[in-house]
């Protein structure tokens, strides 16, 4: 499946207070699933706004099954905030448990089952918030820059140049304090070693943007004094949640990344190396974002958890089989959708591979467990999916026919629902096995018992 032609959906525009002012950002519902929807919020690199890397993943994570957010910092974009164009780490984790109460408000998210995604600079702003709040269930990370002492020594090439920067930030806001007057340098520059962004590689993707009128090259130099007093190693010693971390060599600080995965204490962590994938692929490159949103729904989907609608079919589920047991067709037939499928995609001789329809269904089955002194299904594995409510299991068949006859398979089944009610039953069983059941049936039934029968017999 190829995501990348769902990168120009816009979103829906959506608003939300954090620390007193407006957050403006684009919420991208799960395209697919009953609601509702596992949720993440997602926060793109340093001076970053909604429209760059963060819209590229929303609306493929949206894709496969998950309502995403994305929003704009305070002080960028259409967010408020002064001064403008202040990369402040406090308030940036501050806006994301914003987002995440945001998010756990809609009645279309599971606020049971939220995770984070943080893109280059915000990586080192969902391992805190992620560690230290409990409606968190996973994270992820791709192309982190993360911080610590050395990774800001290589970034800014020397310890005097650290100290340097924290300096000039810390001389610009006590200007602003004293005077309500911002410094301003530009966010990236081709040559400029002041910008708040120093490089050339830098500076040839954002300009662009820039050029489009769609980001504001600018960098409040007061920053320099949160960004450069800032570290997210300490919060990755604490991070018990399930992580996801993806990177490669040529990521920003590929050294501080494994410093940062070495420390965390949870066995629920992953480091996917991707060894030549350039930093800026990740924001831009379709074919590089469709493998990193692969990776982190997968992990997602593995580490959220069922959510409450998967819990209530799980239950219909074990309903299905016990009342089975106890041949009580009537009760049996409540848990049908009206236009409920049965599916044998590998019948025995003579039956059919699908029954279509409730009514059908329910006489099917009153047909079979007639001829059934004792039937037992032994449930050996329930596997809930967290993006879509199907439920698959393993069984056991253990039955007895009216004339004595035993029988003995092993299933796999997959349940889709609707409405809370089995719309499809898809049933993998040994045909030849059930063969036996299959003549040991009456004969005499209207138009012939292989006619009559149930497609999906070989797991009754």
């Amino acid at each position: 499946m190829t995501l990348g032609a769902t990168a120009s959906v816009a979103g829906e525009p959506v608003a939300f207070e954090s620390g007193g002012e407006t957050i403006v950002g684009r919420l991208f519902p799960a395209a697919f699933g009953e609601r509702p929807a596992p949720g993440v919020v997602i926060i793109g690199p340093e001076n970053y706004q909604k429209e760059q890397a963060p819209s590229q993943y929303a609306p493929r994570l949206a894709a496969l099954g998950y309502t995403a957010l994305v929003f704009d910092p305070r002080y960028r974009g259409e967010s408020d905030g002064e001064p403008r164009c202040f990369e402040n780490p406090a308030a940036k984790r501050e806006d994301l448990r914003a987002a995440l109460t945001y998010m756990s408000t809609l009645p279309a998210v599971d606020a049971t089952r939220l995770a984070l995604l943080g893109i280059c600079f915000g990586g080192s702003y969902v391992l805190p918030v992620a560690a230290d709040d409990p409606r968190v269930g996973a994270v992820a990370t791709v192309a982190a820059h993360l911080r610590d002492r050395t990774a800001d020594v290589n970034w800014m090439g020397s310890e005097a140049a650290v100290a340097e920067r924290l300096a000039r930030g810390r001389a610009a806001r006590e200007k602003y304090e004293s005077t309500g007057e911002v410094d301003y340098v530009p966010a990236v520059h081709h040559d400029r070693g002041d910008a708040g962004m120093p490089g050339e590689l830098v500076w040839s993707w954002y300009q662009l943007w820039a050029d489009r009128g769609l980001w504001e090259n600018r960098y409040a130099v007061m920053s320099d004094a949160e960004v450069f007093s800032y570290e997210s190693l300490s919060a990755a010693a604490r991070l018990t949640k399930p992580l996801l971390m993806v990177h490669s060599d040529q990521c920003a600080q590929p050294e501080a990344a494994h410093r940062h995965f070495a420390v965390v204490p949870t066995a629920s962590k992953q480091l996917r190396w991707e060894a030549e994938t350039r930093h800026l692929q990740y924001y831009d490159d379709p074919a590089v974002i469709d493998r990193a949103v692969w990776s982190v729904a997968d992990w997602f989907s593995r580490h959220l958890g069922p959510g409450k609608r998967s819990e209530r079919n799980v239950g219909v589920v074990r309903d299905f089989y016990e009342l089975l047991h106890r041949k009580d067709i009537d009760a049996w037939a409540a848990l049908w959708h009206g236009r409920g499928t049965i599916v044998s995609p590998y019948p025995p001789d003579g039956f059919q591979a699908t029954i279509d329809g409730k009514e059908a269904i329910v006489a099917t089955f009153r047909d079979l467990f007639a001829n059934f002194d004792s039937f037992e299904s032994e449930l050996t594995g329930v596997y809930p999916a967290s993006d879509s409510g199907a439920v698959c299991v393993e069984y056991r068949n253990r039955a007895q026919l009216v004339d004595g006859t035993e029988y003995t398979n092993d299933n796999v089944a997959i349940f889709i629902f609707e409405d809370g009610l089995i719309r499809e039953y898809h049933d993998y069983y040994d045909p030849r096995r059930f063969q036996a059941v299959v003549d040991a049936l009456p004969k005499e039934k209207p138009n012939g018992a292989r006619e009559t029968a149930p497609p999906t017999g070989g797991s009754r």
